[in-house]
């Protein structure tokens, strides 16, 4: 569960949320499921929880591009929030977070701690769907301006993996970043094998969630039982 964990957190910016990981799935027509495995995490405000008494830091707000709805977790609370979501209650979707299945539950429900809030319920909703718009296809026969990586983005990019990582807990110690070893540096109470295949699906992650680095960066990660010695490093 650490590893998948891991992961998903590198799609938040350094707002100390707990991550947690949302599944989904939506009967439809016949014994057809649509299983919702790409939902992406969007940070959360002050501004957009007034005036409830709910700390951003407990609300982990999820949309989907292939599904198009946006929920809400906030406890153990999975909650609809926008049209789709909340139209997608009636084939009674089953939720999963962290393992553990939850029931997706209206917005406006009178267990969601929400319910008195409409105007909250829409600024999420709204910034929900903001995020996961579903754009055109662009023309590919013209040619896109490519992401060049410079030493000031690399370092950029360092911080808010680290910030991730400090986020989701697997750490010992705070993260860091090495500007002159081109490194970033964790420590984790892990030996070898494990250490690798953290270091990797963090690499892997970093990829995918559109960081890149100017040549020779790479993670670290070190262990309490490793004497100040590297136990695993990966290229990013």
């Amino acid at each position: 569960m650490r590893k998948l964990i891991v992961a998903a957190c590198l799609t938040l910016v350094a707002s100390g949320a707990v991550c947690q990981e949302l599944k989904l799935s939506v009967p439809g027509k016949g014994k057809k499921t649509t299983e919702v495995h790409d939902f992406k995490l969007v940070p959360v405000t002050k501004l957009l929880m007034r005036p409830t008494d709910i700390e951003p830091d407990d609300v982990q707000l999820y949309c989907s591009p292939s599904w198009q709805g946006v929920v809400v977790a906030i406890g153990n609370r999975l909650i609809a929030i926008d049209q789709d979501a909340i139209a997608s209650l009636k084939r009674k979707p089953k939720g999963e977070v962290n393992g553990k299945r939850t029931k997706l539950i209206d917005a406006k429900a009178s267990e969601s701690p929400l319910r008195d809030y409409p105007d909250t319920i829409s600024k999420l909703a709204k910034r929900g769907d903001r995020e996961c718009e579903v754009k055109e296809t662009p023309d590919m026969s013209v040619p896109e301006t490519a992401v060049i990586a410079t030493p000031e983005s690399s370092i950029d990019a360092a911080y808010l993996i680290c910030a991730a990582v400090d986020a989701s807990g697997i750490a010992s110690k705070p993260c860091d970043v090495s500007g002159w070893n081109s490194a970033i540096q964790i420590t984790m109470d892990v030996r070898g094998a494990e250490a690798k295949i953290i270091c990797n699906q963090l690499s892997a992650a970093a990829r995918k969630n559109g960081r890149v680095f100017q040549g020779g960066w790479k993670i670290e990660i070190y262990s309490p039982f490793s004497d100040g010695n590297t136990v695993a490093y990966c290229n990013l």
